[in-house]
Order: structure tokens, then C-alpha cells, then sequence
């Protein structure tokens, strides 16, 4: 939770539009971290918590293309 309210705190997007943080620039990569840090304690450096981002991106990428796969097959069932 606290990876996706500061990806969409620092960039001002809805979750869907905040996701690729490749096309984020080095200050909203900074600000991401930093409201990070604040919410989660503990020792975390850039790549890190960024690295988590990804993961957390890559796993809910997966969870809608499976959900939207078993919408789209049960909606062609007579």
C-alpha cells in the first residue's frame, strides 16, 4: 500500500497512469522514494525500493490479465 500511495502522491496520476516508473523523471524517482522511507521503516536506498515498485507492477499486471482472461471466457458462454 505504501508503494502505491507514493507512486501516485509524487506523480499526481491515477494508479493505472503512475505505473511504469522507467518514464519517471530522477525527481519524482527521489520524491517516490523519500515518501517511501517515511511510511515504511527500516534502511532502504533508491534501487531498492524502486526494484519492489517493479515487482509490485509486474504482479498486478498479472492478477488483471488473469482476471480480465476469465471475464472475457465467461462472457462468450451461452
Amino acid at each position: 500500500m505504501a508503494l502505491l500511495s507514493s507512486a501516485i502522491e509524487i506523480t499526481g496520476r491515477t494508479p493505472h497512469s503512475c505505473l511504469n516508473s522507467r518514464a519517471w523523471t530522477k525527481g519524482q524517482k527521489a520524491d517516490f522514494v523519500g515518501k517511501y522511507t517515511r511510511y515504511v521503516p527500516g534502511s532502504w536506498d533508491t534501487g531498492n525500493v524502486l526494484e519492489q515498485w517493479e515487482e509490485l507492477v509486474k504482479s498486478l499486471d498479472q492478477n488483471v490479465y488473469m482476471r480480465m482472461s476469465k471475464e472475457t471466457s465467461v462472457v462468450g458462454v451461452t
